[in-house]
């Protein structure tokens, strides 16, 4: 930055003791907005994942649980997709980790660019990630937001120019159905994409009761 005094007309020279005071005051500033910068890039890292800069699972929680706040409010409904991309470590024997990370970056981009705005999408973790359909009228509008989401992998992904067809499997958890909070409807879905890789990946599926029976079961498990 530049920070600097102009004076009509000139009277006579600057002192060296006004100058130096101008020298603290530029120094004030400069490190303010260093001081600035820095808390922006450290809220950046912690609510935000590091490879595809998609907001992390904290912030996901976050902006869910707005977003049912709103849902009560409004009497509409939202949806939460748990996603998986199915046989991920193919990729990684094939073109590393380096080649596996540009993937879930290309990923990430693709499945961000056909969400509506008011839509989240977020890594949870490794080959994982989780999506807000937000300010739904109706359940029935899912499939085919769903179906839109998948058809991201009709197409082949190009890394390090070698063309690698990657498919997903989706679990949806619908509020207020399947849970009243972010976790809970985390949980369900993360449980209806296993179901969906056990009936032969590639689909999706929704939370059901007896998944939700199982979830307890697990609980009381462990």
């Amino acid at each position: 930055g530049f920070f600097g005094i102009d004076a009509n007309r000139k009277i006579k020279a600057w002192p060296e003791t006004q100058l130096a005071f101008i020298k603290i005051i530029s120094n004030i500033f400069a490190d303010a907005f260093e001081k600035i910068q820095q808390d922006k890039e450290i809220t950046e890292l912690a609510f935000h994942d590091f490879l595809t800069k998609l907001p992390n699972r904290i912030l996901f929680q976050d902006r869910a649980a707005q977003a049912i706040r709103l849902a009560e409010r409004t009497n509409k409904t939202l949806a939460v997709i748990f996603l998986d991309l199915d046989a991920f470590k193919a990729v990684n024997n094939a073109v590393g980790h380096d080649g596996g990370d540009a993937l879930l970056i290309k990923v990430a981009d693709a499945l961000t660019k056909c969400l509506r705005k008011s839509d989240a999408v977020s890594r949870f973790g490794g080959d994982e990630f989780l999506i807000l359909l937000n300010n739904l009228t109706s359940t029935d509008d899912i499939p085919r937001i769903i179906e839109k989401l998948l058809a991201v992998f009709e197409k082949p992904f190009v890394i390090d120019g070698q063309e690698f067809f990657v498919t997903a499997s989706a679990g949806i958890a619908v509020y207020p159905y399947d849970g009243e909070g972010p976790e809970t409807l985390i949980k369900n879905a993360d449980l209806a994409m296993y179901k969906a890789k056990e009936q032969g990946k590639n689909r999706f599926t929704f939370c059901t009761g007896d998944m939700k029976d199982e979830i307890l079961m697990k609980m009381k498990l462990t």
